[in-house]
């Protein structure tokens, strides 16, 4: 009889040692980060485009310098690949990464030691980095709030606004881009569609052909963008994160709704869509 007892007993004591051991008592602890951090060596992003002036357009970080920022367009709607944009209150840059992992809204810092500031023509662009080793994220999801400028603003100092989160008002695609997609969806080609406000001055926005909205045809209307201020070969391009983020439903500077389209269907619906 007793050593059914003790039996007993040494089952029950086991397992509750048992679940015990399973649960978890630290819930919100965040991973420990072993990338190394010297509070005395923090850049901001317009010190780092200070560098790659002084230096020749090119940079490499030997020391353990790090920088703050909050990540403002990654590559999940297949608009850009392997990089992201990031800002911090200077100003805005480019990354490009060995692989994909960073979100829109992530806070981060980044080591920069064995990074490389450059560009890719002429789009200032932070390289050679490892998201493992150079890269601590501190906090997602937080918000960005855009500049507001206009399109005179970017096309006369676009060193200015380079890499960063913008909003337009008043915009419209040109009367030629009308009834077209934003690229070549088909092909997988980018492509480029002119933005016009209403005193003629006019920017491209580039599109990828792996983008999620690629196949969409571009909007009629006026009204609001927000997109990254981006750069290529000395002039101004722009980066549309989403499309949610264009509200072109307003009337075009002319007053109307823009030109009648006429397309044939001689090769297919084109960009109709066949509706029984």
């Amino acid at each position: 009889m007793k050593t059914k007892v003790i039996l007993g007993f040494t089952l029950i004591f086991s397992v509750f040692i048992f679940f015990n051991a399973c649960v978890k008592k630290d819930f919100d602890e965040p991973d420990v980060s072993y990338i190394p951090f010297d509070p005395d060596k923090v850049l901001t992003i317009a010190d780092i485009k200070q560098l790659y002036d002084s230096n020749h357009h090119y940079y490499k970080f030997t020391d353990i310098f790090s920088v703050f920022a909050t990540v403002t367009m990654d590559d999940k709607s297949g608009n850009i690949y392997k990089s992201a944009f990031i800002q911090d209150n200077t100003g805005g840059i480019d990354l490009y990464l060995n692989s994909s992992g960073l979100y829109q809204g992530d806070s981060i810092r980044i080591m920069l030691q064995g990074t490389i500031i450059s560009d890719y023509s002429d789009l200032i662009q932070i390289t050679n980095l490892d998201i493992e080793k150079n890269i601590v994220k501190i906090k997602p999801l937080v918000e960005v709030e855009p500049l507001l400028v206009t399109l005179q603003d970017i096309i006369n100092i676009p060193y200015e606004f380079q890499s960063e989160l913008i909003k337009l008002e008043a915009v419209q695609f040109i009367d030629g881009e009308l009834g077209k997609t934003f690229a070549d969806a088909q092909n997988l080609d980018s492509e480029n569609r002119l933005l016009e406000d209403c005193y003629d001055n006019q920017v491209d926005v580039r599109t990828s052909g792996y983008a999620d909205f690629a196949d969409l045809v571009v909007p009629v209307g006026k009204g609001s963008m927000i997109a990254i201020a981006s750069y290529y070969d000395g002039n101004v391009q722009l980066v549309i994160r989403s499309i949610n983020e264009l509200q072109l439903d307003s009337l075009r500077c002319d007053g109307t709704w823009g030109p009648i389209i006429f397309q044939g269907f001689d090769d297919g619906f084109n960009n109709w869509n066949p509706i029984s």
